[in-house]
Formats: structure tokens, C-alpha cells, sequence
């Protein structure tokens, strides 16, 4: 218990500046950034992403995307559109994926997605998967102060670790440190 305390006081002793926060807030936005959108997804096979699209399915895939683009167009409803062509599980919700953060989606999606505004809906995107229709969602930055502490805690706890190696350092440094306990003989495979 006493190893325990002292070990304790070391890291209560840390202190994490608002700045070095901020820093790390700064540093990182990925981590604080959350994108949304819905898609509308032209598969180009019933193992989107598995396996290589042949040259005819690549080209039904664009024509399919084309056709549904057309019918967004003339004033279709995305929503309705995606529950009726989209070959993506999504469809369910009208193709909405809900929010994830940035590195989430494959490189041409994100990009794409990137380049609109909320609301906006991008030409067809090609992915391993298929073409896509993307629909924007509303962008959200998570505002420094409200996730301040949490910043600070992480911070803390990885100067902890530092605080408590070092401390255990000097103390072998100042003390003679002797292993108590023999250390344990590996064990011998028995001979036939």
C-alpha cells in the first residue's frame, strides 16, 4: 500500500497546462470532426468491394447511377430514390450512414464528400465498391471546451506513466534493488 501511495503522489503532482490541451486539440482535428451524409450506392457486384468488377458490370454499375441521377434530377426524393435503387444495406434509411469520422470511408469518398456543402449531392463517385451518389451532411467540429477535460485526462495519464517510470528509475538508482522471488526455472520436456 505504501509503494501504492508514493506512486500516487507522483502523479497527482502532474499538472497539464490549458495550452498544451489546446495543442493537442489543434494538432488533431480529425479526432474532434464529424461528417455525415447519405449515398445511393450502383454495386458493381453482389460482393461490393471483394471481388474485381468485370468491364460489363462496371459499365451497368454507371449506367444504373446515371438513370437514378436522371430521376434526382427531374425531382425525385433522394431518400426514396436510395430505398428503391440502392444496393447498399443503408437503403433501409434512405441511404443515411449516420456520422463517422474523417479516414472512415475510402479515400474517393471522403474527398468527394468533402467538396459539398450540407444538403448537396455530388456526380457519381467511383470506389472499389460501385458509383455512388453522395448526399452531404451536416459537418460538426466539437468545440474545445466542451472536450477540454478529456483532452487534459489523456494528456495526464500519459505523463503519469512517464512520472511513475521515472520515479521507479530513481529509486533503483538510489537503492540496492534485489528480485525477492528466484525467477522460475523454464520447464524441461520430459525424455522418452
Amino acid at each position: 500500500q505504501t509503494a501504492a501511495k508514493l506512486l500516487q503522489q507522483q502523479a497527482d503532482k502532474i499538472e497539464i497546462p490549458e495550452a498544451d490541451a489546446k495543442k493537442f486539440y489543434d494538432d488533431n482535428p480529425n479526432f474532434f470532426t464529424k461528417l455525415a451524409a447519405s449515398h445511393i450506392l450502383a454495386a458493381f457486384t453482389d460482393e461490393p468491394g471483394k471481388t474485381a468488377p468485370t468491364k460489363e458490370q462496371e459499365e451497368a454499375a454507371l449506367k444504373k447511377i446515371n438513370d437514378v441521377q436522371k430521376k434526382l434530377k427531374d425531382g425525385g426524393k433522394f431518400e426514396d430514390l436510395a430505398k428503391e435503387h440502392s444496393d447498399c444495406p443503408s437503403k433501409e434509411k434512405g441511404g443515411d450512414l449516420g456520422e463517422f469520422t474523417p479516414g472512415q470511408m475510402v479515400p474517393e469518398f471522403e474527398k468527394a464528400l468533402l467538396d459539398l456543402k450540407a444538403g448537396d449531392v455530388s456526380e457519381p463517385v467511383k470506389t472499389q465498391f460501385g458509383y455512388h451518389l453522395i448526399k452531404a451532411g451536416v459537418k460538426k467540429v466539437v468545440p474545445f471546451e466542451e472536450v477540454k477535460e478529456i483532452i487534459v485526462q489523456h494528456l495526464k495519464k500519459g505523463k503519469e506513466s512517464d512520472a511513475v517510470k521515472a520515479f521507479v528509475e530513481g529509486l533503483k538508482k538510489s537503492y540496492k534493488v534485489e528480485m525477492l522471488v528466484k525467477p522460475v526455472a523454464p520447464i524441461q520436456p520430459v525424455q522418452e
